[in-house]
């Protein structure tokens, strides 16, 4: 299993939401399907989204596997 951990800064000074009703969401092709388990939010595998409420800190992803390299050298001179 991998662990994804994403950290979040924010600004909500000028925000014209009520930031304890707002959410956001980590969607990644590589999570799709992947999701083992997340430490807060709620997670929809089959897209590959995870929704966490606006004040979140950070959440932790657990994948099930590494995703697989994409078929693309781009170090290749055209």
């Amino acid at each position: 299993m991998i662990s994804l951990v994403v950290t979040f800064n924010r600004d909500l000074s000028q925000a014209k939401i009520e930031a304890s009703k707002a959410s956001f969401s980590i969607q990644l092709p590589s999570i799709v399907n992947n999701i083992i388990k997340v430490s807060t939010g709620i997670v929809d595998n089959e897209k590959g989204i995870v929704t966490v409420p606006l004040n979140t800190a950070s959440v932790t992803v657990t994948l099930g596997d590494l995703p697989k390299p994409l078929d693309v050298n781009l170090d290749k001179d055209p």
